[in-house]
């Protein structure tokens, strides 16, 4: 088995560890899984990495691989690969020697190696490069050569620390597609660090949005994008930023209101904010841009009045601001948009459907609807 549990994982740096990096982590990835961990640069990705590996030791916590604990097991014991973001290749050694030499380390015999540096080929479609050295290859090419010398080990778990940030657009995009094939095909555990969210929701079975060493939200991906449980997740998961606008809470006749600058509307939800306690009560609302339509949708939905500040085109989708007094918001319009033209200056009316609207708790960030 190669499940990985990690149970209040905490790291601080520091002479008497006043610099806190990791802050009780919990995190539980199914064998054969692949999880991307989301965040920005800072949020403790690489130190959780190294964790795991054992080239950091715990403050507090517990680290499982299967069934046994690992940590007071050396890097070498715990049986982890890390690929990470430099490709950190041998340059005086053919590819074919930078494959080998882990298994050379570990007294495997030159058949076995052979054997195991053709399959590794295969799978990376890197078997014409075996003979060259790793700099007359292209980016892509180096990066499946160092996650070949990771994977020719067949250890426990794979940790890939950001193996794409050095890529250009194009190349990340066929190396996203490579490396679900590879795992589709390797059927062991994956953990993958990203700052990208494209990244992470098009290839992770699941995604641990993560800021300041704590995991905020862990779930499928459509879960995490659909249903944000806090600001952070919400503001840092999707292709544009989700629309944010103070608001206030309060209760008429049992029923719940909600009102903003922008419109007013009424929740079945009975929610409080921890802020205040009572009512009416602060409260910040989020709508994602992609939710914005310029035609009512089905069912409850709720309307606003804006003129057109700007229209930028994209191609086959095209991004509008609208303003509201000192408010703007942004809106997505996906492809040809034909009749729904807009320019600037104009007045329109946006809808949204009620249930996508996000209702936030501004003191605790926590996603309260």
């Amino acid at each position: 088995m190669a499940q990985l549990i990690l149970k209040n994982v905490t790291k601080n740096f520091g002479e008497h560890g006043e610099f806190p990096v990791l802050r009780g982590i919990d995190l539980e990835v199914k064998d054969g899984e692949f999880v991307c961990l989301l965040g920005p640069t800072g949020a403790g990705k690489t130190t959780l990495f190294r964790c795991i590996a054992g080239l950091e030791t715990l403050n507090e916590g517990e680290i499982r691989l299967g069934d046994q604990m690992v940590n007071d097991l050396t890097p070498a014991e715990r049986d982890v690969a890390i690929v990470f973001e430099s490709y950190a290749l041998y340059p005086t050694y053919t590819v074919y020697e930078n494959l080998a030499y882990p298994l050379r380390e570990r007294k495997v015999p030159n058949a076995e190696i052979k054997k195991r540096i053709d399959e590794v080929a295969e799978v990376l479609h890197i078997q014409h490069t075996l003979q060259r050295k790793p700099q007359t290859c292209s980016g892509g090419e180096m990066q499946r050569i160092a996650i070949g010398r990771a994977i020719i080990r067949r250890p426990k778990i794979f940790l890939f620390d950001e193996p794409l940030s050095q890529l250009d657009a194009k190349l990340r995009n066929e190396m996203r597609t490579e490396l679900k094939r590879i795992h589709r095909e390797l059927k062991q555990t994956l953990v993958y660090s990203t700052p990208d969210q494209l990244e992470a929701m098009s290839m992770g079975d699941r995604v641990a949005t993560m800021r300041d060493g704590r995991i905020m939200q862990y779930d499928v991906p459509l879960e995490v994008y659909l249903h944000p449980k806090n600001l952070f997740t919400a503001q840092y998961v999707g292709d544009h930023v989700i629309n944010t606008v103070k608001g206030t809470l309060s209760s008429s006749n049992g029923k719940i209101q909600i009102a903003c600058p922008l419109f007013k509307t009424e929740l079945a939800q009975n929610i409080t904010v921890a802020k205040t306690g009572g009512s009416p009560g602060e409260v910040l609302l989020g709508i994602r841009p992609e939710e914005l339509t310029l035609k009512r949708p089905e069912g409850e939905a709720i309307s606003i009045q804006a003129q057109v500040y700007t229209v930028e085109s994209y191609g086959d989708y095209s991004l509008v601001s609208l303003s509201h007094d000192d408010i703007i918001w942004k809106m997505v319009i996906v492809g040809d948009v034909g009749t729904e033209t807009i320019h600037s200056d104009e007045k329109v009316t946006v809808y949204f459907p009620k249930d996508r609207l996000h209702v936030i708790d501004p003191e605790t960030e926590e996603v309260l609807v």
